[in-house]
């Protein structure tokens, strides 16, 4: 008589519990994969293409298309990477003039053909985004030399 108060109890219990959700396993939380913004494709680094580009902060490219060993496809290769928090259009325009990295105003001035190509993208925070990206790519325009001596 006393194993069957027992069951009994139990199984009232169990009905209590899972009527209030104690013993039903909690579904897993839906989540939605935020989609990075993605790079525009790469086109020529002209007054014309730069007048396209996003008039938002972000970050951009400018680098040349060059083929791999033994392949004729040819990959986009940064060879500068910059940002704006302001306009990346405005941001394109002022290197255009020569205001801005040293090395592209050179390449810009010197090369009548221009084969540098820019692409860009938003981003939120556009100095890490900045980074980011040099140091996935580690563009040669963006090394630094040290003005001053390190101390010893």
């Amino acid at each position: 008589l006393g194993l069957a108060r027992i069951a009994i109890n139990c199984s009232l219990l169990s009905q209590l519990l899972s009527s209030t959700k104690l013993l039903r396993r909690p579904k897993p939380a839906k989540t939605t994969a935020v989609a990075m913004p993605r790079y525009t494709d790469a086109v020529p680094f002209t007054s014309v293409n730069v007048s396209t580009a996003s008039d938002c902060k972000g970050v951009y490219e400018i680098g040349t298309f060059r083929c791999r060993y033994g392949s004729e496809e040819k990959t986009f290769e940064a060879k500068y990477v910059g940002e704006s928090d302001d306009s990346i259009r405005k941001r394109l325009q002022a290197h255009l003039r020569g205001d801005g990295n040293k090395d592209i105003a050179r390449i810009m001035k010197e090369n009548a053909r221009n084969d540098l190509y820019v692409r860009w993208r938003k981003a939120d925070d556009p100095k890490k985004a900045e980074a980011n990206a040099i140091l996935k790519n580690d563009p040669p325009f963006n090394h630094k030399a040290e003005r001053k001596p390190l101390k010893k």
